[in-house]
């Protein structure tokens, strides 16, 4: 371990910050038959099933895609279903973030989350393509988790779009919020990933990240709720 045990229960005395006990139930939002196409927008949700507030969520899109309609570009690029990771690299020549940690620093419902703009461009057979899309996920008060897409827009049009034969996103409320790597245990690995965010300061989401108490900054105050954290080791 990297912290001395004398360095840990000193720090522990004075780090007595306690978070609320969240469960951490996941719900499925099905994204089967949503399009991306120019102009277009969709929004689906998980009801009736709902998921509890927390101070954070991990949100996993995935699903396959075919190219739509059948004989356009994308339609003769994309004829049968393949993941949608690699459809978005071929389209912005870079890989989506499709596994990201969503800020909740109030820890209560309705929650917003983050909009997350997927832009850039890529050749399809010779011929560049641009995509544009922003995708959200929130829940509402009740806990009924949504998804969106909108501002959608690939160019130029004749090319065709995209849409979800099958896929989901997943979302799952963190009970751990030290456990940076999510793997159930806080070690050295979450240390190596809070220093960073430590020697940043400021983070541009709350409560994500090195950011324990969701006030933006990564500093002593959030080490000293690490370090209760770290000396437990396992995750609730």
């Amino acid at each position: 371990m990297l912290f001395s045990n004398a360095i840990r229960s000193g720090l522990l005395t004075g780090a007595a910050v306690a978070f609320g006990a969240f469960a951490a139930p996941s719900v499925n939002i099905p994204l089967a038959n949503v399009s991306i196409i120019n102009g277009s927008s969709a929004t689906r949700d998980s009801a009736p099933a709902t998921i509890d507030a927390a101070l954070r969520y991990r949100s996993v899109t995935s699903g396959t895609v075919v190219g739509t309609p059948q004989f356009s570009l994308l339609g003769l690029l994309f004829p049968t279903a393949v993941p949608l990771s690699q459809a978005i690299q071929t389209l912005t020549g870079a890989p989506a973030d499709l596994d990201r940690v969503l800020g909740n620093p109030s820890g209560t419902l309705p929650f917003g989350g983050t909009p997350q703009v997927i832009s850039g461009s890529g050749t399809v057979l010779t011929q560049e393509v641009t995509l544009t899309a922003t995708l959200t996920v929130g829940i509402g008060a009740g806990g009924v988790a949504s998804f969106s897409v909108s501002d959608a827009a690939i160019s130029p049009a004749a090319v065709g779009g995209l849409r979800f034969v099958t896929g989901a996103v997943t979302l799952t409320a963190i009970r751990c919020i030290c456990d940076l790597n999510l793997d159930g245990v806080v070690d050295d690995a979450d240390f190596q990933l809070f220093i960073p965010d430590y020697d940043a300061l400021l983070l541009d989401t709350p409560q994500t990240g090195g950011d324990f108490n969701g006030d933006g900054l990564c500093d002593d105050a959030d080490f000293q709720i690490f370090v209760v954290a770290y000396d437990t080791l396992l995750c609730p």
